[in-house]
């Protein structure tokens, strides 16, 4: 290197020249990884991004053709943008709205730069729109179009790595949710296999996509291999920077330890997510995970109502504010009913379920098989076995209508409601719920049959 460009070099804050690698290697569509190669670590390259370390003149030279641009434009600040400023901004303001838990926003941002970019120069640039518009119809309620979407990006030929493993990500979490937990988990784990064969199975991206797939693997039932996956994140996890990453690891064990009847052993690792998603100021999520905190605190034993309540009242606040998912709001209203049940308050629990019921119906068959479970309770507590029974009829209907969904919570919701059923003398549908409980888990007969000796 030039000895003024290294004069330059050692005058330069660590905190600008940062801003500008990061900010020309996201324009050349790079992830961390890719750009730093087999001369600089994936943390090494973030604590540069991040003004922790000044690259040395060296590496600055290796850099600067693999980002497109020169050093002396590195040092200068004057890299050429080959898209218009206005559109990266809109595209950050897209982003922005989505952590901020405004998913209409978000779409209609990105909505205008999918016009513009719809055929262009710059394709990778338009599957970052895309995913950003996908987010964007997941956060809505719209899992089917944001699956489409990200289907498109995924099988980019012009996507980037860091595009593509984002995309896999939402769309693992999204055939998550509609119940496909196959696709779910071969959707990621075909992108985790480019990575480690890239070596960049340590990426902030990375490690966010192997908490998604764990919690497939989870929900399939597969317990065992899903905490051997949170064992080989947690391994990695200390390489990553990025509280996001770490927020997703800890947020995804935290759910299987709950689900496997260990709530208090979840609760810390819950509070650990937390903490991390406050320090990278995902309010979305932050709020997201409130209301699974004090989720966890109604299944203690016995149950923390109070804290719950308080929590799940905070995070209602939250989602006014910040005009949260249908789903996520009928949920938190479901466990705020579920609280002031568990606290004796009929009246309320009774107002709130009803509201709850309203919302789950156009969103969510699973939540609203959930609401009437509860209704059918709130019934049999005033003594009103038949509604009780009613109730209960519907959700088993509703679950039904689903299908054999092969996953935990379905199992469990079917066990729960077999137990109901049973207790108001519905015996035959209790033995209905019962079988579909073991379908779901995966369950199936293995007697054996003597053959008939008369044929």
């Amino acid at each position: 290197m030039d000895p003024e460009l290294k004069a330059v070099l050692k005058r330069a804050a660590p905190s600008d020249l940062g801003e500008r690698i990061k900010r020309a290697r996201l324009a050349a569509g790079l992830t961390q990884g890719e750009l730093g190669g087999e001369h600089a670590s994936v943390p090494y390259i973030s604590r540069i991004e991040s003004g922790q370390r000044r690259p040395d003149p060296e590496l600055l030279a290796l850099l600067a053709p693999r980002l497109g641009v020169t050093v002396e434009q590195l040092l200068s600040g004057l890299i050429p943008e080959e898209l218009p400023p206005s559109d990266r901004l809109q595209l950050d303001y897209a982003e922005l709205a989505l952590r901020s838990g405004e998913p209409e926003r978000a779409l209609a941002l990105s909505g205008e730069l999918l016009g513009r970019y719809a055929s262009g120069p710059h394709p990778d640039f338009l599957e970052q729109i895309r995913l950003a518009h996908a987010t964007g119809l997941e956060a809505s309620g719209d899992v089917r179009g944001a699956l489409d979407t990200l289907q498109t990006v995924v099988s980019a030929p012009s996507v980037g790595t860091a595009t593509r493993v984002r995309a896999s990500t939402a769309l693992s979490r999204c055939y998550r949710d509609v119940g496909d937990l196959d696709r779910a988990v071969s959707v990621g784990e075909a992108v985790l296999e480019d990575l480690a064969a890239a070596d960049l199975h340590h990426t902030d991206e990375a490690l966010q996509l192997l908490a998604t797939v764990a919690a497939a693997y989870f929900e399939r039932g597969e317990v065992e291999h899903a905490a051997s996956m949170c064992r080989r994140a947690v391994a990695l996890v200390d390489e990553s920077n990025s509280p996001s990453a770490r927020a997703a690891l800890y947020w995804n064990a935290s759910v299987m330890q709950s689900e496997a009847g260990d709530t208090v052993g979840a609760l810390p690792l819950a509070q650990k997510a937390l903490a991390l998603l406050e320090e990278a100021d995902h309010q979305a999520n932050v709020t997201r995970l409130r209301a699974q905190l004090a989720a966890m605190q109604l299944q203690l034993d016995p149950p923390e109502v109070e804290a719950a309540t308080a929590t799940l009242e905070r995070v209602a606040a939250e989602l006014e504010t910040l005009g949260g998912s249908a789903v996520d709001r009928a949920r938190t209203t479901f466990h705020l009913a579920k609280a002031k049940f568990l606290g004796h308050d009929l009246v309320t629990a009774q107002r709130l379920a009803d509201d709850a019921l309203a919302g789950a119906s156009e969103v969510s068959p699973r939540l609203t098989a959930d609401v009437l479970v509860l209704l059918g309770q709130l019934a049999a507590a005033n003594d009103d076995l038949t509604a009780a029974r009613s109730h209960f009829q519907q959700a088993a209907l509703t679950l039904a209508a689903v299908g054999e969904t092969m996953d935990r919570h379905t199992a469990q919701l079917w066990l729960d409601l077999a137990n109901l059923l049973e207790s108001v003398g519905l015996q035959s549908e209790a033995l209905d719920a019962y079988r579909r409980s073991a379908a779901s888990a995966g369950l199936q007969s293995r007697q054996v049959r003597p053959r008939d000796r008369s044929r």
